[in-house]
């Protein structure tokens, strides 16, 4: 009974802190999306509920039309012996703009960790060539239609993948379509103001190190260990939550020796003209109190070998422990192939 009486309380304190709550069911198609994943092709269906907290007084002054929410997700794959079931827990913002009485469009957009009851083993799951891990990235994203009742429809896409941390990881894509009621908490006296994290930081310049591994190939089975620095500057302040910026990155990517060796069984470069690599990139900073997300598009100025491509993307998220000190991860890719994630720590002045 004190077990009882003690999740109650708690879901009562998370319904008092809750704008709404958001139920959805939807029929899923698990996509094959590369020639050796064909096995995987199959239908499911995916239930989750999304709980949009009451907007803190920095996102209603800054991003009005966005509402921050945390979603609990199931995901039934269809072919439960061969890839499993899916569970995750994913992060999201949700953008709305309405249109006039006849309801809103919506866009939802969330990254965070799923969990996978099958991955491939090369004994006993071995014709799994999807993704050869249980906890991987889980990105969701979702648009679509809601009426003033709080009724939608929408279409999506859930991405899982461990970020090349583990081979193969060709990844799990699947479509869905389906239809979400939510409920509405409208706020007692109390609570008509609004949550107040107002920590706010005018740094210009940031400073950090990182690290990162992965794997590119089940049948070499080679771990590579890729770490660096980087440097970026703020270079316009147009809104104190939004602005551009300007990077710069210094990389030891031990992969390039198998790059330069494909022949070898060990590739790891013995000198540092054989794996540094220099990127310069541009993009997008949006701030929101302690935690900040970017999206960067890039090019390497200086690469040990002509295979790796030219180009690439970095997605990720800052969180600051105090206004000099943040943690740092993000996902670099090469237009939709991953690279690597990686974690890092960093300092702003």
């Amino acid at each position: 009974m004190k077990l009882l009486g003690s999740i109650l309380f708690l879901l009562l304190t998370i319904l008092m802190e809750a704008q709404s709550l958001r139920t959805s069911v939807y029929p899923t198609y698990i996509m094959a999306h590369h020639g050796y994943m064909s096995n995987i092709e199959s239908h499911g269906i995916g239930i989750d509920i999304n709980y949009i907290k009451r907007q803190s007084q920095f996102l209603e002054g800054n991003y009005s039309r966005l509402q921050v929410g945390h979603k609990i997700a199931f995901l039934g794959l269809g072919n439960t012996s061969l890839i499993g079931n899916a569970f995750a827990y994913i992060p999201n913002l949700n953008y709305r703009k309405k249109f006039g009485k006849v309801g809103h469009l919506f866009v939802h957009g969330g990254l965070g960790l799923g969990y996978l009851t099958q991955k491939f083993d090369p004994f006993r799951n071995k014709r799994n060539l999807a993704i050869s891990s249980h906890v991987n990235a889980a990105f969701q994203g979702q648009m679509g239609w809601q009426s003033p009742f709080g009724f939608m429809i929408f279409g999506g896409l859930t991405h899982f993948s461990n970020g090349a941390f583990h081979a193969p990881n060709l990844g799990i894509n699947t479509f869905n379509l389906g239809f979400t009621q939510q409920i509405y908490f409208p706020p007692s006296e109390k609570k008509k103001s609004y949550i107040g994290d107002t920590f706010m930081h005018h740094k210009d310049w940031f400073i950090y190190g990182f690290l990162a591994s992965k794997e590119t190939s089940v049948e070499r089975q080679e771990r590579f260990y890729i770490y660096g620095i980087g440097i970026d500057k703020i270079l316009k302040r147009n809104k104190a939550h939004r602005f551009w910026h300007f990077g710069l990155d210094i990389n030891m990517d031990g992969q390039h020796g198998s790059y330069n060796n494909q022949d070898q069984t060990t590739n790891l470069p013995v000198r540092l003209k054989d794996n540094l690599e220099c990127g310069l990139r541009l993009g997008n900073l949006w701030q929101m109190g302690r935690l900040e997300a970017y999206a960067d598009v890039g090019c390497y100025i200086a690469s040990p070998s002509v295979l790796k491509p030219a180009y690439y993307q970095k997605i990720g998220l800052n969180y600051f422990l105090n206004k000099d000190v943040f943690v740092r991860t993000d996902l670099v890719s090469h237009f939709f192939k991953a690279d690597y994630f990686d974690l890092g720590i960093g300092y702003a002045f």
